[in-house]
């Protein structure tokens, strides 16, 4: 073995004294970290119930303040004390709200307004109760407002507390503190630190090199501290020890052979048993890898303890079964894997065994490899080759490796793809040329997308992933990896979907614009239009349609063409009839129209002549009526009149009555105000009450006197009033006998006029009805005749409107009748306003009943 070859390695973190400062930090936070979170808590506690107990007694001072605001509403000295109470708290009160009786808010401090519903309840409470009333939280307390005397609450106020600015302070004031700890923490480490390097690591450091050269058999090398009188010199002095006997006996070659063996690959976690399954050596790397998993060993082993594993049994870790016996003494080659699974650890054990002289296993060494990240890295790398495709370039650009997926994403064999450059199997896409890519990935930045990757005009696969640069330690790019989803079925179903679409919407858009042309076509009057040009088989019906649905309508057309010809004849045949017959008409009804008017006139003049008569007889009895009704109203006011007179003696008693009232009113308001003096001060504001209750009483004592007056000259005037009365009613007797008489002699003649109106009436009647119904019979025939015009009109219209069609064929039998000149009909003569000619008129204009049937 060559001195280089066992040179240690540098210890690092694993060094003695980092240990040390690293166990001392530890125990300082597993100290200060349990005392900081209890402060926190403590303080939080503190100042909760400092603010509550705050609160609990300002309330009541709170109260008392704000009951002379509530009684006289002046809230300077409140708001005053609000604001003082708020500065001394350092602003722990954040809100105040005080209520009168009536809950109406009078004084509002805070910085929101209104009530929450909490508060609110509370509020109400205290003012239903008059008792002091704190909410759930403890920081809000509200007191109720009680006057001098035991009668509800004036109000109520409520104060509203919070913490938070003492927990702030308290926080700023642990922070400080913290940071001074941890500055004479951070000193008393690195002090510590200086003193564990020179008076431990660097004896102990001076002390591996001895053990180091006492490995290497260099037994004439000087052991440093035997010197010292601590544990420091008690280990030098033994190895001092154990270099001499080393060098003069051979008996302790076994135990060197162990602590050799152990410790050749000091990087690697190794462990020595004897031959009995004992755990004799441990070195560092294999404590930090037991102390690093301590946790996860805890759950399988409870009683593991990473400090106390030399002396154990190697069956300390595989259970009492002596699984670790029989697993040794049935090994057949050396060295022995054993993998150890645990929940969230896989560790790979590699045993060798340690020979004697006789070649006889005399001990075992065992290395620990921690393959938890190897495992999890090598699942996820099969994940990846199984469901993505995966390919590496080299630095410059050639394919280096590549997974089944990307070889047959592309359809061909891995040998086909050794050594293509990147350039040759990437296409452009877009922007992104394959030189694009390779420059952006190789200055470090990844490229997502999706790639066209193909192989000398093979199939072109497409892939949607991304390209990664990978890197070395100083951040250059070593290679390049693509891993991607093989989207090309995908892509091409889209492409496809793409492909039918604008087919299909080609198809549409000629048939929109056929259809467009032939409605516009259509729009115009040409029925001729078809659409010629086949569709396709999914709009070949709607073409069909169309041309079925225009030869129908053009047929439609060709039949109301003729049928308005026809109508066109017959119409006016009917109106040149018509015209003549409403001439004759009217003058018949023109004549019996002058005859009733003079019926009219003198049935007008009878019946005038019964009215007044009627209306002279209605008026005389009308006039009886009112005299007699006079005589009862006359009767009527003298009663009314008497029970006046009793009224007025009754309200005479009234007034006497409150004559009295105001005299003991009086004596009441002057009794008061004795006693008004006799309080002094306090009865002041009573003994005003008094004077004004004295000064009513007296006004009403005098306009009870004035009533009675009023009431007596009001008696005298009613007896003269009945007296007058009663001669009213005499008088009207006189007149009601005269009207009697008068009224009889008037209803005779009315009786007479009304029979000759009668008469009359009965005769016009007769006159009226048989001109109605000439009337009748000329409006008939102008609304006849109005009807066949019409007629023609619209049968003109309608050969013009149908004109503007354009049709296949015309009808070859088409009736033509020329359209006369519309005849309108004579006016119709007035019938006279002056006197009566009736009979003449009738005579002279009455028609021949031959020639209007001949002519009709």
């Amino acid at each position: 073995m060559t001195k280089d070859s066992t040179r240690p390695r540098g210890r690092g973190l694993r060094s003695i004294i980092a240990k040390m400062l690293a166990a001392v930090v530890l125990m300082g936070l597993v100290v200060v970290v349990p005392l900081v979170l209890t402060n926190i808590k403590t303080v939080n506690q503190t100042a909760g119930t400092a603010i509550k107990e705050t609160g609990r007694m300002m309330s009541p001072i709170l109260a008392d303040a704000a009951r002379g605001a509530v009684a006289f509403g002046k809230f300077d000295a409140l708001e005053s004390l609000v604001a003082s109470v708020n500065e001394t708290t350092s602003g722990s009160l954040v809100r105040v709200i005080l209520l009168n009786a009536d809950s109406d808010v009078l004084f509002e401090f805070g910085t929101t307004t209104g009530t929450d519903t909490a508060l609110a309840q509370a509020l109400a409470t205290a003012l239903d109760t008059g008792e002091e009333v704190i909410t759930s939280d403890g920081f809000g307390v509200v007191e109720p407002i009680l006057g001098n005397s035991a009668s509800a609450p004036m109000g109520a106020i409520a104060a509203v507390w919070s913490e938070t600015v003492l927990l702030n302070k308290a926080g700023e004031n642990r922070q400080t503190a913290l940071m001074l700890a941890i500055g004479i923490f951070a000193i008393g480490t690195v002090g510590l630190g200086a003193v564990i390097y020179f008076d431990i690591s660097k004896p102990l450091g001076k002390l591996a090199k001895a053990v180091q050269a006492i490995a290497q058999k260099d037994y004439t090398t000087t052991v440093a501290g035997t010197k010292r009188h601590d544990e420091i010199g008690e280990i030098a002095k033994s190895v001092d020890r154990f270099r001499t006997d080393l060098g003069d006996a051979e008996t302790a070659s076994i135990e060197a052979s162990y602590r050799s063996s152990a410790f050749e690959a000091c990087s690697a976690a190794l462990i020595v048993i004897d031959r009995d399954l004992e755990i004799k050596f441990a070195n560092a790397a294999f404590q930090n890898m037991m102390t690093s998993h301590s946790d996860e060993l805890k759950r399988r082993i409870p009683k593991f303890d990473p400090e106390a594993i030399v002396g154990q049994k190697i069956d300390f870790f595989h259970g009492p079964d002596n699984r670790s016996h029989s697993m040794l003494s049935q090994a057949t080659s050396w060295p022995m894997l054993v993998p150890v699974e645990l929940e969230n650890l896989s560790l790979e054990l590699e045993i060798n065994p340690v020979r004697d002289a006789s070649g006889a296993p005399n001990g075992y060494v065992l290395e620990w490899k921690d393959t938890t990240k190897a495992s999890f890295d090598s699942a996820i790398m099969d994940a990846i080759d199984s469901n993505l495709a995966f390919a590496e370039f080299s630095k410059d650009g050639s394919l280096s490796h590549q997974n089944t997926n990307f070889a047959n994403a592309l359809n061909v064999t891995a040998q086909d793809l050794k050594g293509q450059r990147f350039s040759n199997l990437f296409e452009t896409v877009g922007d992104l040329t394959p030189e694009v890519i390779w420059e952006a990935v190789s200055g470090g930045d990844p490229v997502t997308g999706q790639f066209h990757v193909s192989l000398n005009g093979g199939k072109t696969a497409i892939f949607d992933g991304s390209i990664c640069p990978i890197r070395t330690a100083s951040g250059k790019t070593s290679r390049v990896v693509l891993m991607a989803n093989d989207i090309t079925a995908a892509q091409t179903a889209i492409e496809a979907a793409n492909t039918a679409r604008r087919d299909f919407e080609a198809a549409q858009g000629l048939v929109v614009e056929r259809l467009r042309d032939g409605l516009a076509r259509l729009s115009g009057g040409d029925l001729t239009t078809v659409i010629e040009d086949p569709f396709s088989a999914d709009y070949e019906s709607l073409r069909l349609d169309f041309n079925s649905a225009v030869t129908r309508l053009q047929d439609a057309i060709l039949s109301v063409v003729e049928n308005a010809d026809m109508i066109r004849g017959e119409a006016s045949e009917i109106s040149n009839a018509a015209d003549d017959l409403s001439r004759r008409t009217e003058k018949q009804a023109a004549t019996l129209e002058e005859t009733a008017t003079a019926l009219d006139q003198l049935t007008a003049s009878v019946h005038t002549a019964a009215d007044r008569a009627n209306q002279a007889s209605t008026m005389v009895g009308d006039a009886r009526k009112n005299a007699e009704a006079s005589g009862d109203v006359v009767r009527e006011a003298v009663t009314a009149m008497s029970e006046i007179e009793n009224s007025s003696n009754q309200i005479s008693k009234i007034t006497s009555v409150i004559d009295d009232i105001a005299f003991q009113t009086n004596l009441l308001a002057l009794n008061a105000g004795v006693e008004a003096a006799r309080a002094g001060e306090a009865g002041r504001g009573f003994a005003v009450v008094a004077s004004e209750v004295r000064a009513l009483a007296q006004r009403s004592s005098d306009a009870a006197r004035e009533i009675n007056q009023l009431i007596t000259a009001s008696s005298g005037q009613v007896t003269r009033g009945v007296n007058l009365v009663d001669e009213a009613g005499g008088a009207l007797k006189g007149i009601v006998v005269s009207v009697t008489n008068i009224a009889t002699q008037v209803e005779e003649i009315a009786i007479s006029a009304r029979e000759q109106s009668s008469g009359l009436a009965e005769i016009n009647s007769a006159v009226n009805q048989l001109d109605q119904v000439t009337q009748q019979n000329a409006a008939m025939f102008e609304q006849t005749t109005a009807a066949s015009h019409a007629l023609n009109r619209e049968a003109e219209t309608l050969s013009r409107t149908t004109a503007i069609f354009t049709v296949a064929t015309t009808p070859s039998a088409r009736r033509a009748h020329p359209a006369p000149a519309s005849v309108p009909s004579p006016p119709r003569p007035t019938a006279p306003t002056g006197h009566p000619q009736g009979a003449a008129t009738a005579v002279a204009l009455a028609p021949d009943p031959a020639s209007d049937w001949e002519d009709f």
